[in-house]
């Protein structure tokens, strides 16, 4: 309700340029003393003055477009080409929203009809004779919100160049990326600070699709999806309501072997798998299941980082075999792995086996053991003369006593086989 019966002058302060002030000033001015055909006039100047000094901002960035429009303007003015200056005041409302994209489309049909409104205001010969045009004081004040509200509150660039400045900003080496926090505080001074719908939904779009390209480079990847969750972070409502429009479809659109950049995603921007439908979410678990690890061994040990996927994960681990988790191991060691591992090296039948499986599966995973598990795996090779003669297996002590997991005597003491209970 206090949005909705907004002070004007608060609106006022809204305005970021000084010039475009006046005029919405003078506007509510004349709004208050009743005047209100003045008033819609006013604020007609103030969009169109707040409109082309917008334009030379973005002209000044290098934008050609507004560079050949400041340009006809400019000409006009040293003219005096009062035709000109018409036919640019008619044509500047539909290339804000077409051809630079600063107004949605519903924002742009409340701006037309302030232009409609004006005309009548400001042309009597437009009405019919015995017609008196008087507009309202809650058209008027309505009026005045919008122009304000749409445009002249608005920074410059908020549409395609908008996009294309944050996406520069973003694949910088100057952007941070050492957490979201200091993401957020270098996005607030840019066009995320206060965007408008549809630099969000465009921003979003373009950094999902940009994330399931297999031909990104991994290090802007990783700084894009960087900025996505800051953008969470910033406009969390607005932003995931993005992301279950468009979630879905980028994923589905990705071939079989891009699988492993979906899961990533995931990872990299928790809490969306929400937004997924339940098609593609199936499609995930079943690549989980059945995706051939030699080929992807990374997107399946990522998928340990997803709840959703984690099950599944851990469900496979227990059916992989040697040469297939040795890829895991190899790209990302962890202690959901270990159980595997061990039963592994446990089942080795030779001297060559067990030097392969002591060196590929168990060496890189001993900093993931706790004590318990050690001892475990130390007693169950103790009966295996094909482990406890292998030359690997010296190795395999050496890094559990140098990580402090187990001392030298320990492990001696676990291997030590008992004989077996003798009954009475």
């Amino acid at each position: 309700m206090q949005q909705n019966l907004i002070d004007l002058d608060e609106l006022l302060l809204k305005c970021r340029d000084e010039q475009s002030r006046n005029y919405i000033k003078e506007a509510i001015d004349t709004y208050k003393a009743g005047a209100y055909r003045s008033a819609i006039v006013m604020t007609w100047i103030g969009v169109i003055f707040d409109l082309f000094d917008k334009f030379r901002g973005l002209a000044a960035q290098g934008d050609s477009n507004a560079s050949a429009l400041i340009a006809e303007l400019d000409g006009a003015i040293a003219r005096n080409d009062t035709n000109k200056f018409l036919e640019l005041e008619g044509k500047v409302l539909t290339m804000t929203e077409k051809d630079f994209q600063m107004l949605s489309h519903n924002e742009y049909l409340d701006l037309e009809r302030l232009q409609e409104d004006r005309h009548r205001c400001a042309h009597p010969s437009f009405n019919r004779t015995e017609e008196y045009y008087v507009p309202t004081a809650e058209l008027t004040r309505t009026h005045i919100r919008n122009a304000v509200e749409h445009l002249i509150s608005q920074p410059t660039s908020q549409g395609r160049v908008a996009l294309e400045r944050l996406q520069t900003d973003i694949d910088s080496d100057r952007f941070p990326t050492n957490n979201t926090d200091e993401a957020v505080a270098y996005l607030k001074y840019g066009p995320l600070e206060r965007p408008r719908d549809n630099l969000l939904r465009d921003f979003v779009r373009a950094t999902v699709s940009s994330f399931l390209d297999p031909a990104l480079d991994n290090k802007i990847r990783f700084r894009r999806c960087v900025a996505l969750n800051a953008a969470r972070q910033m406009h969390r409502t607005k932003v995931d309501s993005y992301l279950k429009d468009k979630l879905s479809i980028a994923m589905r659109a990705t071939k079989d072997e891009d699988s492993n950049l979906c899961i990533l995603f995931l990872k990299f921007v928790p809490d969306t798998w929400q937004f997924l439908d339940a098609g593609v979410q199936l499609g995930l678990r079943t690549f989980v299941e059945q995706a051939r690890i030699a080929v992807f061994p990374r997107a399946f040990n990522n998928s340990f980082a997803i709840t959703e996927l984690r099950a599944t994960a851990i469900s496979r681990v227990g059916r992989l075999d040697v040469d297939e988790l040795a890829k895991v191991v190899e790209v990302g060691p962890s202690k959901i792995l270990i159980e595997r591992a061990v039963a592994l090296y446990e089942e080795s039948r030779s001297w060559e086996a067990a030097n392969v499986r002591g060196h590929n599966l168990i060496e890189p995973l001993v900093q993931y053991f706790d004590k318990a598990q050690a001892e475990e795996m130390f007693r169950g090779i103790a009966g295996n003369s094909q482990i406890t003669t292998s030359w690997g297996l010296s190795n395999i002590k050496n890094k559990f006593v140098e990580v402090g997991i187990l001392s030298a005597s320990e492990i001696v003491k676990a291997m030590v086989i008992q004989p077996p209970e003798v009954l009475e």
